[in-house]
């Protein structure tokens, strides 16, 4: 998925049976294991990942990154040959 591009919905999925879903590689939605699936993270986005503790005096929640805030990450089924 490009930056800024909307994660695919279940109805933008090739259908089961259609020639597309042969050719198109078939993705399943997770919860996102950032967030678990809330779409909200506590850390600002410019605090480092590895840093723990820092200092705020806004309780604001910012928009997971990883989800792009849908709570959902796509992964690419692997078919077997």
């Amino acid at each position: 998925m490009q930056p800024g591009q909307m994660p695919p919905t279940l109805s933008d999925l090739p259908k089961p049976g259609s020639a597309e879903l042969d050719d198109t590689p078939s993705l399943q939605p997770h919860c996102c294991p950032v967030c678990g699936g809330q779409g909200k993270v506590s850390k600002p986005p410019w605090v480092p990942g590895d840093v723990y503790e820092w200092a705020s005096t806004s309780a604001a929640l910012y928009p997971c990154h990883a989800c792009s805030g849908t709570g959902i990450v796509w992964a690419q089924i692997r078919k077997e040959v």
